[in-house]
């Protein structure tokens, strides 16, 4: 039995089982059933399966009911006070949770029971590290800003890269999934996700000047910059620009402003 962290919700028998049930009898939650002679893991419903979740605890963070807690490595859910709203899975960055029965049922919460006690070593969990090292940097601050937990810091002014807290990251993926120039290399379970796009827009009654806005814009665009000085002030080529923000994150006066560009998809007007 094995379970691929590649393809959500794909478990499978191994050839090499022999059905000794010992992961059927250790598992401590009775994940573990036996349907149709075959093995198969229950993950319960109304929650996120623990085998793709990768306990960045979001959903937790945008229930208006508080009906998602974080304990204990895991996601509980509190079903009085759940109203189905559908936050959670809207935020879900696996897509693991989904909205069928607001009373969950038992799942797999990786203590890795199953795996000692298999006899032929047909269980495996796949785990991810990283020590913080982050191979190349735009000082956009996508990475900061998206980090659930506050793992991630920068001052783009004197720091060369983020600086990552590897005793509070959980390794989500989410900043490797959102860095626009492939520079965090922990890219496993998420799949890569289209950068947020902004709007900028320079206010020259407070700036000085200084040009770390076209320095940084330059090693983000690779070498041409879409953001440019006149007489001593700056201008941006919005037909150039991508939308990054990393001119607004090095700007020590703060006269460069990100608006968020929405899709027409994306916005709904309820009269």
């Amino acid at each position: 039995l094995y379970t691929n962290l590649k393809s959500y919700n794909e478990r499978k028998i191994k050839l090499n089982c022999v059905m000794c049930m010992k992961c059927y009898e250790e598992c401590p939650v009775d994940a573990i059933k036996i349907v149709d002679g075959k093995l198969e893991i229950n993950k319960g419903n109304a929650f996120p399966s623990i085998i793709n979740c990768n306990l960045c605890s979001l959903c937790s963070m945008v229930c208006p009911n508080n009906a998602l807690k974080f304990e204990m490595n895991r996601i509980k859910l509190n079903p009085e006070l759940c109203t189905l709203c559908g936050e959670c899975v809207k935020h879900c960055v696996t897509n693991t949770m989904y909205l069928k029965d607001r009373y969950p049922a038992g799942y797999c919460v990786m203590c890795g029971r199953c795996i000692k006690s298999c006899p032929v070593s047909a269980l495996s969990i796949k785990t991810i590290t990283w020590d913080g090292e982050i191979t190349t940097c735009i000082k956009c601050g996508t990475c900061v800003k998206i980090c659930p937990v506050n793992a991630i810091s920068l001052n783009p002014i004197i720091d060369d890269k983020p600086l990552i807290n590897t005793s509070k990251c959980i390794l989500c993926e989410l900043c490797a999934a959102y860095c626009p120039v492939d520079g965090i290399p922990i890219l496993n379970i998420l799949k890569k996700k289209k950068l947020e796009q902004w709007s900028i827009s320079i206010d020259r009654n407070v700036c000085i000047g200084c040009g770390l806005c076209v320095d940084a814009c330059k090693i983000s665009l690779k070498g041409e910059s879409a953001v440019y000085l006149n007489k001593g002030l700056a201008y941006v080529n919005k037909d150039k620009c991508i939308g990054c923000g990393a001119c607004a994150m090095t700007c020590p006066t703060d006269c460069i402003k990100l608006t968020k560009i929405y899709e027409t998809k994306e916005v709904v007007i309820i009269p």
